[in-house]
């Protein structure tokens, strides 16, 4: 994916006090918040800045924006003419990221209602789906190094696997699986502070939180960037993924 430029970032953030700067390609639909203005690039990319303060004339900021964006042009748009299209899975990944970061929350996924499949997190060290198979820690033959293994503590699991566990516990899941109609959950206060909502038939969309969040902040984060996650879902290929349950593997 093309990154804005850390210097242009830096300026957009301090002078006009953008509180998030992102590259956008031709193919990405999303519905501009209210908070925005953008600025267009070469090969139907564009440069989207969101603000914060809804006192602010879109207009002024506008014009200020396209002002500093002619000095980053030729910066911007070789990035672009260099840049190889990236695929669905990288392109949902940046999304999520994005829109994390919008909603100020710590990660976003999206998992469907008729498998254990993660199809994308903000988080996650790569772009691809991930199947829900746990495996268990390798246990080995050597008795003392058993004890130990025994004795051994599971690391703690990460916000997103709490809050992903909790949505799949809910009736309207197990509903959505069989053809229920789409849901929206909001658990503001709850241990983690989470927001989950269905989509595209069998899909959900979950974000977490590390504390109470701003619901119309969210809200608008999530209006703006749910049609472009559904398309890239859609063009995902499918996956396959593996029984339920944990496998046992035993060192040599």
């Amino acid at each position: 994916m093309i990154t804005v430029p850390s210097r242009l970032e830096a300026l957009l953030r301090r002078d006009l006090g953008a509180i998030e700067v992102a590259l956008v390609g031709p193919d990405d639909d999303r519905v501009d918040e209210t908070l925005a203005v953008r600025v267009d690039l070469s090969r139907g990319w564009s440069l989207l800045v969101t603000f914060g303060d809804e006192s602010e004339d879109l207009a002024v900021l506008q014009r200020r924006l396209t002002v500093v964006v002619e000095s980053f042009r030729e910066t911007l748009e070789g990035a672009i003419e260099r840049s190889p299209r990236a695929s669905a899975g990288e392109r949902l990944h940046a999304e999520l990221r994005a829109l994390a970061a919008s909603a100020d929350a710590v990660d976003a996924a999206v998992i469907d209602a008729q498998s254990t499949v993660v199809w994308g997190a903000a988080e996650a060290e790569d772009a691809g789906p991930h199947g829900g198979e746990t495996l268990a820690e390798v246990i080995p033959f050597d008795r003392q190094a058993r004890e130990s293994a025994r004795a051994s503590s599971p690391p703690p699991a990460a916000p997103i696997d709490l809050a992903i566990a909790k949505v799949r516990e809910l009736p309207a899941v197990a509903q959505l699986a069989r053809g229920g109609a789409p849901f929206a959950h909001h658990d503001r206060e709850g241990a983690p502070p989470l927001v989950a909502r269905s989509f595209a038939s069998i899909y959900l969309l979950v974000l977490v939180f590390e504390a109470p969040y701003d619901e119309l902040r969210v809200e608008r984060a999530m209006q703006a960037r749910l049609r472009v996650i559904e398309r890239l879902i859609l063009t995902l290929p499918p996956v396959d993924p593996s029984p339920l349950g944990a496998r046992v593997r035993r060192s040599f």
